[in-house]
């Protein structure tokens, strides 16, 4: 194998390696703001749930007065 063969075969293994890696880092970007948006999503489905609790035991302190 000559020099001029290991060089193209080194420079193809040396671009590989970096469009791995941006792929590799592309895909992270991607999990990561999938992930953000879905615990955005969960928190104020969260902030709902604690309101309509807090509505709830409103209720429920009302109704125990008029039954006392």
């Amino acid at each position: 194998m000559g020099v001029l063969e290991m060089i193209v075969i080194l420079v193809f293994i040396v671009t590989a390696g970096e469009l791995g890696k941006s792929f590799i880092s592309r895909s992270t970007r991607s999990i990561t703001s999938g992930t953000e948006n879905k615990l955005k999503a969960l928190e104020a489905e969260l902030r709902v749930n604690e309101e309509r609790l807090a509505q709830t035991e409103e209720r429920v302190t009302d109704l125990t007065e008029k039954l006392s």
